[in-house]
């Protein structure tokens, strides 16, 4: 409940037969709003262990194509800026 007190919103609060608080209702626009305020921006740049295991292997990939000369399989560098840009 701490969260939705630091929202600054309208809240709909539904009890259970005890009048406990059971659910708390938001507008979905307060509740974006506090997601994109609360995101950990940091964590979206960290690679998992299992991201960085694949890029090896399609480096390695790469790197074995390039060195027997089998580059059928691969974009060349204009090719890729374009994708990227």
């Amino acid at each position: 409940m701490e969260i939705l007190k630091k929202m600054n919103t309208t809240v709909q609060y539904i009890k259970d037969k005890q009048g406990k608080d059971i659910l708390a209702v938001i507008p979905i626009e307060q509740y974006n709003q506090m997601l994109y305020n609360e995101a950990d921006i940091e964590s979206v740049y960290e690679i998992s262990e299992k991201q960085k295991e694949i890029l090896a292997q399609d480096l390695k990939e790469l790197e074995e194509d390039i060195l027997t000369g089998n580059e059928a399989n691969n974009f060349s560098w204009e090719d890729i800026q374009k994708e990227v840009n």
